[in-house]
């Protein structure tokens, strides 16, 4: 399993969830709640729309060897899951 990205996904939902219940909170503040940057905390969000399975894969520690947190943080995430399940390899 790797930890670091296992963490990074709960970190995302944790930053979706704080972004969906706080009405009026932005990605800035978001940023300078948790000390760090708008671009950091935009990638990292991202995390937390990937598909369903790809997220499982990642929790359970069985996602392909080549998806790794670097990976997924400086890439484009589709918005479509089938096209996230293809651009990462899970098809």
């Amino acid at each position: 399993m790797d930890r670091s990205l296992v963490k990074a996904i709960a970190r995302a939902y944790d930053l979706r969830h704080r972004l969906e219940c706080n009405g009026g909170i932005g990605l800035h503040d978001l940023a300078r709640e948790d000390g760090c940057t708008r671009p950091y905390i935009s990638s990292m969000i991202r995390l937390a729309y990937l598909a369903p399975e790809i997220t499982r894969t990642i929790l359970d520690g069985t996602q392909p060897a080549h998806l790794t947190l670097a990976d997924l943080m400086q890439r484009d995430i589709p918005a479509d899951w089938a096209e996230q399940r293809r651009a990462f390899g899970f098809l």
